[in-house]
Formats: C-alpha cells, sequence, structure tokens
C-alpha cells in the first residue's frame, strides 16, 4: 500500500497543475479579431449604462404607436432623408419647392401636400445672399401670393460643420422654433466633417447619418440632404449615392432625381423604410416658375416620349410607313405598329393602309417638350436645369451672415 503513496502524490501534483493553468487561461486577458485585448466581464461589475429594455413581441399588439407623421406625404417623412442627383440639375429648386408647400400648407403636386404648416430652416451652404434672393423672387413670383407665401422660410448661408459644434447649433435653434417641420442641408458635403482616415469609410458614412437622425428624432423633423450621384451608372437606387452604402443605410428615405437621354426632363424614385412600394414621378423643369411639375408615372412618360418621337417623324419625313419610321427611329417594328395604330385612335395621324401622315401641323417636339437633353446620338451629356434671371429692385449684399427669416 505504501508503495503506491508517491505515485499517487505525483498525480495529485499533475492533476492541480492541470487545473491551474486551466485557471490562468480562464482568466487571462482575451484579445479580439484585431488583436485588441478584451477585458473579461466580472460578475456583478458595474456598468455605466442602464440594461437594454428587451419587449415581447405580443406587446406591439396592444401598444397605441403614432402614425410615421410626413413633412410632404409619401415623398419626405419625418427623420433623415437623402435628395441625390447630378451637380446643377435642379435639386435645389425641388428643395425649395418642398420648402414653400411646407411654410403655405399646400399641395407640392396633386395628393403630394404636407402634412401640417410649419416653418423651413435651410442651410444654403454653396449659396450667397444674391443667389438667395435670386431664387425666392422666383418662386415667390410663381406662388402668386403675398409675402406672407415665403414668411416661416429661414435661411443662412453658413453653418460650421457637423463635428465643429454644426449638430449642437442644429439642435438649438430647433429648441427655439418648435414650429420647424423641416430642415434643408444644402448640400451634405459642406456640413459633415471631411474624412479622417480613422475607421473604415462606410463606418465614417453611417455615423454622419446617424448623428443627424438623432437630432430628427429627438425634435421630431425631417432632414433633406442634398447630395451628388456617383458618375458611374447604376440599376440600384441605393447604389447612385457618391458614397458607400453606409450613408444610405442610414437614412430613412431616399430620392433620386435622375435626367435621361431623350426620355422626359426627369424622374424622381422615392424609396424609403416607411414607404411600402417604391415611387416613381416623371417631372419637367419650367424655366420661367423655376419648379418642377408631374408629367405621370415614368412608364407613361416614356411612353409619351416615343410617341412623340413618331410624330416628330413624320413632321420632319412626310408620310412614312412603320417600317421606316422604326428603322429612322432605331426603334423594334411591332413596338412602332402598336403606337401607331394608338395615335390612329387617338385622331393624331392618318393612315391609307400603307403609310402614316400627320392629320394636323405638328411642331418639332424635340423643341417643344423642352427635354433638356443633347439629342445628338450618343450624347450623354444633360444640360444643366436653368432659370430666367430674375429682375429685383434693390441690390444684396454678396455677404454670409447669420439665420434669416426670408
Amino acid at each position: 500500500m505504501n508503495a503506491r503513496i508517491p505515485h499517487l502524490e505525483e498525480q495529485a501534483k499533475r492533476d492541480l497543475a492541470l487545473v491551474t493553468d486551466l485557471a490562468k487561461r480562464k482568466h487571462a486577458p482575451r484579445t479580439d479579431a484585431e488583436g485588441v485585448f478584451v477585458r473579461p466581464l466580472q460578475v456583478g461589475a458595474k456598468l455605466k449604462s442602464a440594461a437594454p429594455i428587451v419587449k415581447q413581441a405580443a406587446e406591439l399588439l396592444n401598444m397605441d404607436l403614432q402614425p410615421i407623421r410626413w413633412a410632404v406625404q409619401d415623398l419626405i417623412p419625418e427623420g433623415v432623408s437623402l435628395l441625390v442627383g447630378a451637380p446643377k440639375i435642379g435639386k435645389s429648386w425641388l428643395a425649395m419647392q418642398f420648402a414653400l408647400s411646407i411654410v403655405n400648407g399646400a399641395s407640392v403636386w396633386n395628393g403630394r401636400a404636407p402634412e401640417a404648416k410649419g416653418d423651413v430652416l435651410m442651410l444654403a451652404l454653396e449659396d450667397n445672399d444674391r443667389r438667395m434672393q435670386s431664387r425666392v423672387t422666383k418662386l415667390f413670383a410663381a406662388s402668386k401670393g403675398g409675402i406672407e407665401s415665403v414668411n416661416g422660410l429661414h435661411y443662412t448661408t453658413e453653418w460650421p460643420r457637423m463635428d465643429r459644434d454644426g449638430l449642437a447649433h442644429l439642435g438649438a435653434w430647433l429648441d427655439e422654433h418648435s414650429e420647424t417641420r423641416l430642415v434643408i442641408i444644402d448640400t451634405l458635403g459642406r456640413f459633415r466633417p471631411p474624412e479622417n482616415g480613422r475607421g473604415s469609410a462606410y463606418q465614417q458614412d453611417y455615423e454622419v447619418g446617424a448623428g443627424l437622425k438623432r437630432i430628427a428624432d429627438q425634435h421630431k423633423v425631417a432632414l433633406l440632404l442634398l447630395h451628388h450621384t456617383r458618375k458611374m451608372a447604376a440599376s440600384d437606387i441605393l447604389d447612385t449615392v457618391n458614397a458607400t452604402q453606409g450613408l444610405a443605410g442610414s437614412v430613412d428615405a431616399l430620392l433620386l432625381l435622375r435626367r435621361d437621354r431623350g426620355q422626359f426632363d426627369a424622374a424622381l424614385y422615392v424609396t424609403g423604410r416607411d414607404i411600402e412600394h417604391e415611387e416613381d414621378y416623371a417631372l419637367r423643369f419650367d424655366e420661367h416658375s423655376c419648379t418642377w411639375s408631374p408629367l405621370g408615372r415614368v412608364h407613361e412618360a416614356q411612353l409619351s416620349r416615343e410617341r412623340r418621337d413618331i410624330l416628330d417623324y413624320l413632321a420632319s419625313h412626310g408620310p412614312s410607313a412603320p417600317g421606316e419610321i422604326a428603322e429612322g427611329l432605331g426603334k423594334n417594328g411591332g413596338a412602332i405598329r402598336r403606337l401607331l395604330q394608338k395615335l390612329l385612335s387617338a385622331g393624331d395621324v392618318k393612315s391609307d393602309g400603307k403609310l402614316y401622315s400627320l392629320i394636323h401641323t405638328y411642331g418639332n417636339s424635340g423643341n417643344n417638350g423642352n427635354s433638356g437633353h443633347d439629342r445628338h446620338a450618343g450624347s450623354t451629356r444633360v444640360t444643366p436645369v436653368t432659370c430666367v434671371t430674375a429682375v429685383t429692385k434693390g441690390t444684396a449684399e454678396n455677404d454670409r451672415s447669420g439665420v434669416l427669416e426670408i
């Protein structure tokens, strides 16, 4: 019996050493995937924040939640929205059209009205007082109202970047102007912090949107951020934003203003978290009133454009066969025949059974349509949106002052 005791003692020592080693490993500092030490959570440790509130899904059935509020119905929800488009395409004019709609409590277009009348703050960070005067004068004349039609529209041409107290100043301004329904930031590039090289581009973009969303949610307002599209074409609306998907993913709604060569003036595509189905609107820009007006759905406007192309061809070439028209326009013969039948039924053309011709004198719709596109074959240049110069009394100083009420 005594001969086996040393053996047991050695085994006990080995077992004790193994347990000690395991204990050391258990409590040793751990590292994450990037090699950064992670401190283990101690039972009973004091946490710096309150525990997250976890709810039962069944509770939702009995909750009395307020419906989503809209700055402009089905276009701009409460929260953060991005309005993106190519430079000089008319984003600022569209944003100001939204603004005047809200301060007047009037529809932008049929069925697209503000949920409530209220104030608007516009951070026109690429403009000056002279340019703002010209724009407001134009829209003021188009509204056909008195000076009260622009009451409640506040603007500034200078504002600190969001990392230089820009968000704090915005929150303070909203505290003092509780009637504000919409804040327009034109452009986001002048407001967001410059890239600092710390962290991923995705994370930086996401934090920009998240920071603005906290302000919007806290004050229950809508923020509309004007931003540019990327140069490379994209079929998915989320891929058109000139940023990583972190920016598009952090906002509540995305509005894309796009102009396609030879089709119609512009298309506005709208998608978002609270927008059940993606919407699209064909729009036309009026250079005298500097406002956008709807032409219907995008598909309908494209069809109308194709009909005008046929009428253009007949006006230029005279009586023609369907095959000649299709070849001249570079279109499918079957599609041209179907459109000709619709034009025939509408009384726009006549036919002797072989050739189609105009019934009425028809001007070249390439000029009448004012599509704003370069019609030259193969060109993808988009003509910038321009307005007839506004005639104003007096002069505006080219200063960059604080927030003013127009």
